[in-house]
């Protein structure tokens, strides 16, 4: 809508990417504006700046219909859908934050940006993390993170080794799991002091007399 400023801060991103991928997606993805604007001279300016398609404003109770049928309780959305009306994901535009064109690359092609799998028994599930590689969220069992505090990453076992990264990365210890303490001094480290670049001798570390670390 118009009058929504996290609309009128969202569309312009989501143009510029549409933009960047159309003639790579072909068109295999349609996007539909469907609007709360409040009249439709809002309407008309709001979606003169859309390269796609949008329902007539004239329109104004199929928005209230499919906002029930999706459960849309707040706006900006972004519902992605295929030909038969099957919910790839109600959350598009965390999605594109997270992922930009391959997002509208993966569902150009009917698939869900994000994935999983089964953890087998004991194994563990970061729920709230994502591999941002390979979009495996929840994530199973092995997680790596950088050292750097202004870097977002998360790595799953298999991405770790396929990617190269400027800083280090380091496994996250599973929450109620027994560790050795070298195994958590070595995970650790940079969590003292995340902000020196100088890296912390482990071994000099295991060898002093250390009694306890407390989280």
């Amino acid at each position: 809508a118009h009058w929504c400023s996290p609309c009128r801060k969202f569309t312009p991103e989501l143009v510029k990417i549409f933009d960047e991928v159309k003639d790579e997606i072909n068109n295999k993805l349609d996007i539909v504006f469907i609007s709360c604007d409040r009249d439709q001279e809002s309407f008309d300016e709001y979606l003169r700046g859309m390269p796609w398609k949008a329902l007539p404003f004239s329109d104004r109770n199929l928005p209230k219909l499919l906002g029930e049928k999706f459960n849309i309780d707040g706006i900006p959305s972004l519902v992605v859908l295929p030909p038969f009306l099957q919910i790839i994901t109600l959350d598009g535009i965390d999605e594109v934050r997270d992922a930009n064109k391959e997002a509208l690359h993966k569902w150009s092609q009917g698939k869900r940006l994000f994935w999983t799998r089964e953890p087998q028994d004991g194994e563990y599930v970061w729920k709230t993390a994502n591999c941002t590689e390979c979009f495996m969220m929840p994530m199973v069992v092995v997680r790596y993170s950088c050292t750097n505090v202004d870097c977002q990453i998360d790595l799953c076992e298999a991405c770790l080794s396929k990617t190269k990264h400027k800083y280090p990365l380091v496994e996250y210890l599973i929450p109620k799991q027994q560790y050795s303490l070298e195994k958590i001094l070595a995970s650790i480290p940079y969590l003292l002091d995340p902000n020196n670049s100088d890296e912390i001798d482990i071994k000099n570390m295991w060898k002093s007399d250390i009694k306890s670390i407390g989280f």
